[in-house]
């Protein structure tokens, strides 16, 4: 929670962008607290995890082809600053952003070597760690399962207070009824 008298967080959940993210999501639900606030604030990490694996995916896929095109290169495979190179230019290049001269050669030169295109090369990658993949999907997929789940927590939550108020009244009507029942065989029986 981003209660002030909460103790400091350890780990992802003390970070900075964790605790911007939380913020948000707080704010979303316009703040709320007690039980619904813990509850907004489990959604918040299972949101934060969902990206979490995305990204871990993508870096996995991307290290997968940095090790495909520097191992057709003995040049590059023996240069940890030429692979951090390749790993930070296909990066870029799978983001969609431009890459610069050096580094675009420098991935081109690769391609022609190992033969590949960048799709080819991604597919070349995904199939061989697929397995990793999979695993994160199904990580993925259980955040999502667990947002389904604290969604209707949170919505019963809120509503809980008014069904209780409701049942309370339908409570109260019913005993106003059985009164009136009462008093009406009361009458009728003063009247016989």
């Amino acid at each position: 929670m981003t209660d002030s008298k909460s103790p400091p967080q350890s780990g992802y959940e003390g970070s900075p962008d964790y605790q911007q993210h939380l913020s948000k999501v707080m704010a979303d639900y316009d703040h709320p607290t007690g039980l619904i606030g813990e509850l907004v604030a489990q959604l918040a990490d299972a949101f934060w995890w969902i990206n979490v694996y995305r990204r871990d995916k993508e870096q996995i896929v991307i290290a997968q082809m940095t090790k495909i095109l520097t191992d057709a290169s003995v040049y590059v495979s023996r240069d940890e600053a030429r692979w951090l190179e390749t790993a930070e230019a296909l990066s870029a290049l799978v983001a969609g952003r431009g890459l610069e001269n050096d580094a675009a050669n420098l991935i081109e030169d690769l391609m022609v070597q190992g033969q590949h295109n960048l799709a080819s090369l991604r597919s070349e990658a995904v199939s061989r760690v697929l397995t990793k993949i999979d695993t994160l999907d199904r990580l993925i997929d259980r955040q999502f399962k667990n947002i389904k789940l604290l969604m209707q927590a949170i919505e019963s939550a809120r509503f809980a207070p008014e069904l209780h108020k409701k049942l309370q009244l339908e409570v109260e009507q019913l005993e106003l009824q059985i009164q009136k029942a009462h008093e009406d065989q009361r009458l009728e029986v003063d009247r016989q």
